[in-house]
């Protein structure tokens, strides 16, 4: 027997077999693979309730949110080169990574792009400037 990873519906299909009462032997002759493969996956689909293909490779460093953070960091701060972004990463944040991850993690992202810093004001003036503007033209229509 050849060793080999299982698509997604070899293993569904192997759970079909077993829910349909047939012996874990079976399954395995059936599927030319060992008794045991067949049991690790039966067992796995115990536990989880599911079965899906396990993650290949190495893990992430950063989460998603951490990724989206480094983002938003590179585009407020105005820098023009993502590794620059490393040395100007706060230093609040618990977790560290590497120049390289960091820039992995901007390379996929538009690091060139930029967020406004600041809203414009609605203090004093403005506010009262907006209101005026806003009753006046509450039933303004395509026409106006």
């Amino acid at each position: 027997m050849e060793r080999r990873h299982f698509t997604t519906s070899e293993m569904l299909r192997v759970v079909g077999m077993g829910k349909g009462s047939q012996s874990q032997a079976r399954v395995a002759r059936v599927l030319n693979t060992s008794r045991n493969v067949i049991n690790r996956l039966w067992l796995r689909y115990q536990i989880a309730g599911e079965v899906k293909a396990r993650q290949q490779g190495r893990g992430r460093k950063t989460t998603a949110r951490q990724n989206r953070f480094l983002a938003l960091h590179n585009k407020r701060s105005g820098l023009l080169l993502p590794w620059l972004a490393s040395c100007n990463c706060p230093p609040v944040h618990s977790w560290s990574c590497c120049d390289q991850t960091i820039r992995n993690r901007l390379h996929g992202t538009s690091p060139f792009s930029r967020c406004s810093l600041r809203l414009p004001s609605f203090r004093g003036n403005n506010r009262a400037a907006s209101l005026t503007w806003a009753e006046k033209h509450v039933n303004w229509g395509y026409e106006e």
